[in-house]
C-alpha cells in the first residue's frame, strides 16, 4: 500500500488486514472500519492458514492496548497459544505506522504438550 493512502486510512480510522506476498511486498486483504472487525479477519485468517495453538508474536506500533486485546482474543480461540507482545523497532515501525500491528505465527504446528 502506498505510505500515503496508509496515513489517509489511519486518519480516517480505517484498519486494513495485510500478510506478506510471495514477492517479498504487502498484499492488502481488505479493510474495516473497527477493530473488532479486523480481529475477527485475523483470527479467521489464521485458522484459514492451519494455526492450531503455538507461538504467535505481536509487534506494535505505540499500541500496546490493541496488541494486548488482540493477544487475548486469540487465547479465547487457541489456549495454547504462546503469546509474546513486543514495540516494533526498525523497519517493523515503518511497515507498521503508528498505532499498526505486525502479527507473526507459526500456522499448521501444534505446540507441544508437558
Amino acid at each position: 500500500m502506498p505510505k500515503m493512502a496508509g496515513m489517509l486510512a489511519n486518519k480516517l480510522s480505517i484498519r486494513i488486514l495485510g500478510i506478506a506476498s510471495d514477492e517479498g511486498t504487502i498484499k492488502v486483504l481488505g479493510p474495516s472500519r473497527s477493530q473488532k472487525k479486523i480481529f475477527s479477519k485475523i483470527i479467521s485468517m489464521m485458522e484459514s492458514q492451519g494455526y492450531n495453538g503455538g507461538p504467535v508474536f505481536i509487534d506494535h506500533a505505540f499500541n500496546e492496548t490493541s496488541a494486548q486485546a488482540l493477544a487475548s482474543k486469540i487465547s479465547e480461540k487457541w489456549p495454547s497459544a504462546e503469546i509474546v507482545c513486543l514495540p516494533c523497532g526498525g523497519l517493523c515501525s515503518y511497515y507498521a505506522e503508528t498505532d499498526g500491528l505486525i502479527i507473526g505465527y507459526g500456522w499448521g504446528v501444534a505446540s507441544p504438550q508437558a
